[in-house]
């Protein structure tokens, strides 16, 4: 077993960001892609404060993942999953449909691993603008808990020509390799 284990998360939330928590014990567990993943289901939680319905994931006929953010009773509710087992190295490939260029300025999409369940060794793809309908929307962070490692940002324009994007990055022990793929269709 490799000395990291990656605990995927993937996340839509408003803006606000500050630090991860881990979703509640009794959360509802979906099968998606392979994979048991927690659902989320909070109110005020990190990071934000942001809130989080269980409501707002599911999965179609065809076993495609859905995420959304309602806004009921004066509140904003967003979407949260996250890896039920640890994960190791390897590589990771997150397929997405819908226009992540065109969302709400203050709406982030937010495609994390973490090297333990602190929050350590993180690698981000985020596409948002910050709250800044100025700013470009792509966005890839490293964080490493290691002192001898330096921490990696770098953000990138991001104008789709159709609604197919495909963010993928390769993790060893050694580096992180990233690539962005855009299909329209």
């Amino acid at each position: 077993m490799s000395k990291y284990k990656l605990a995927l998360h993937i996340s839509i939330l408003l803006i606000f960001l500050t630090a991860f928590s881990a979703p509640p014990s009794q959360a509802r567990i979906i099968q998606f892609s392979g994979y048991d993943w927690q659902v989320r289901d909070e109110e005020g939680g990190h990071p934000g404060p942001n809130n989080w319905s269980g409501d707002n994931v599911w999965l179609d006929s065809n076993g495609d993942l859905h995420l959304k953010i309602t806004y009921t009773d004066n509140n904003w509710y967003a979407a949260e999953i996250q890896t039920v087992q640890p994960l190791g190295f390897g590589k990771y490939q997150f397929q997405l449909v819908g226009r992540v260029d065109q969302m709400d300025p203050n709406v982030v999409l937010g495609l994390f691993s973490y090297s333990d369940s602190n929050s350590n060794d993180e690698v981000d793809i985020e596409y948002t603008q910050w709250g800044d309908p100025e700013s470009t929307s792509g966005n890839w962070s490293v964080y490493s808990a290691q002192p001898d490692k330096r921490n990696a940002h770098k953000k990138y324009p991001l104008s789709l020509d159709g609604t197919y994007i495909t963010s993928q990055y390769t993790w060893n022990s050694e580096q992180i390799l990233s690539r962005l793929l855009v299909t329209s269709r």
